[in-house]
């Protein structure tokens, strides 16, 4: 390796170092290594002594220098501190949320195949060398040690930090594992979880199911999450939708906009579709997404699921890591109606999901026979009526003069239905016309209907 020369030029010619004392050193480099790369010499690891000399002692931890790993424990650091010129300072630390592996399949129509890999569980790393089967027949396979296979279920997979991987019929609520922020009831004596009676409210009265304020009330910030359920034990997710009932399998959660403790009253965030009823019980918890749940004083994370269906078979297809969706190609559809009326063949697609937000997107075109008419269309979900309005339509097509009678006018949505239910749920497209006559575009390829849920990497609802 040829060494470079440089050339001093500094504001002081009296104090200057020559030219030989500055490439010297250089030069005395460029042949040690030289030796190193044809094998004539070996190169030895630096030592604490290395980062000492005439001019600059670095040699331990008072004077900058590194810091031993044996020395550590004499420093006085703890969990969520560095180490900073100034001494031990305590930082803010997220959840560790880590996981590599533990990859979960069906293995036979009442086994779960979970793959090797690591995960972090309550702050503590658990590690799976080999890979783990359990068998929904086997009670020592649920948290509990007892089974609770049924058909038509989703079967969650758990970690614990003691390393065992456990079953269980019910899903996760917690974004980590710690005590609720809070705990306490809903005080609104007259809702039932009707719309106007505590369904999709955007605030409710609260108190600790005794007329008090309940403890930690003053913990409770703008952004954390409310869960609300109708049992002591925080199991039965009240549930999205008006009237809707309670479901082990639910989480109902709504984001606090606001709080306020002199009238303990919480502001939500609009659109959570939480059918809330009188004492129903609430817990809050700091926001992000629900990977722990309870059990008997343990924290246990959640890995996945598998669904079990109606044969009590194991459905490969759909686990929680997987994007769900389904779509049909609609049936030329001619109506008259001026209110929404179902599409012909095709125009209802189903889709098995976890629980939470699907995608609905119609594609194709429409025709209107004739002139100032409007054709309208929207999707559905299990039967329920269109939103906004019952006629309004989510897309319209115009059909401004005569003489554009029967030309095709391009549609194109998506709509987000939020919070449903985990299981079987049917999308329908809907059409109506504002006069006259309307269709669907009459070609070699139909207009289509495509459902999604989107897959959650293992992370939950």
């Amino acid at each position: 390796m040829p060494a470079v020369n440089y050339t001093p030029h500094v504001d002081d010619p009296a104090n200057a170092l020559n030219a030989a004392e500055l490439n010297g050193p250089i030069d005395e480099l460029s042949r040690a290594l030289e030796k190193i790369k044809d094998g004539s010499k070996a190169m030895s690891a630096p030592d604490i002594t290395s980062f000492a000399n005439s001019l600059h002692d670095h040699s331990n931890v008072a004077k900058g220098g590194p810091v031993e790993g044996t020395d550590i424990a004499s420093t006085g650091a703890s969990n969520g501190q560095v180490l900073s010129p100034l001494g031990w300072v305590t930082v803010p630390v997220a959840p560790m949320l880590f996981r590599r592996g533990f990859g979960i399949r069906k293995l036979s129509a009442g086994t779960i195949l979970i793959g090797a890999g690591e995960v972090v569980v309550d702050g503590t790393v658990v590690q799976k060398a080999t890979q783990t089967v359990l068998d929904l027949a086997t009670a020592a396979d649920w948290i509990g040690a007892a089974t609770h296979e049924s058909a038509s279920m989703w079967i969650h997979v758990y970690a614990n930090a003691a390393g065992n991987l456990k079953l269980h019929d019910w899903c996760p609520y917690s974004s980590v594992p710690s005590a609720f922020v809070c705990e306490m009831r809903i005080a609104q004596a007259t809702w039932t979880g009707a719309a106007g009676l505590g369904y999709n409210s955007l605030s409710l009265v609260y108190d600790d199911g005794a007329g008090g304020n309940p403890a930690n009330e003053a913990n409770i910030q703008p952004g954390m999450l409310l869960g609300v359920y109708s049992d002591s034990g925080y199991t039965l997710g009240r549930g999205k939708g008006a009237s809707a009932a309670a479901a082990e399998t639910t989480l109902s959660f709504a984001r606090i906009t606001a709080v306020d403790t002199a009238t303990n009253t919480l502001t939500l965030e609009a659109d959570h579709r939480i059918a809330m009823v009188d004492n129903d019980y609430l817990t809050v918890i700091q926001a992000g997404m629900p990977i722990y749940r309870q059990e008997s004083a343990t924290w246990y994370r959640w890995l996945g699921a598998v669904f079990n269906n109606a044969s009590s078979d194991l459905d490969a297809a759909h686990a929680s890591h997987r994007h769900h969706y389904n779509f049909q190609e609609v049936g030329d559809t001619t109506t008259a109606s001026t209110t929404m009326v179902a599409a012909s063949t095709g125009g209802t697609v189903s889709l098995l999901t976890m629980g939470g937000d699907v995608e609905v997107s119609a594609h194709g075109a429409a025709i209107s026979a004739g002139a100032n008419q409007w054709t309208h269309f929207e999707t559905s979900v299990d039967g329920a009526a269109p939103t906004p309005t019952a006629n309004e339509g989510f897309l319209r097509a115009y059909n401004p003069d005569a003489a554009g009678a029967n030309r095709a006018v391009p549609i194109d949505f998506t709509r987000l239905f939020v919070g449903l239910l985990p299981g079987t749920h049917e999308f329908q497209l809907k059409m109506r016309i504002s006069a006259g006559t309307g269709s669907t575009f009459y070609s070699t390829f139909h207009c289509q209907l495509f459902a999604r849920e989107p897959g959650n990497n293992g992370l939950g609802y």
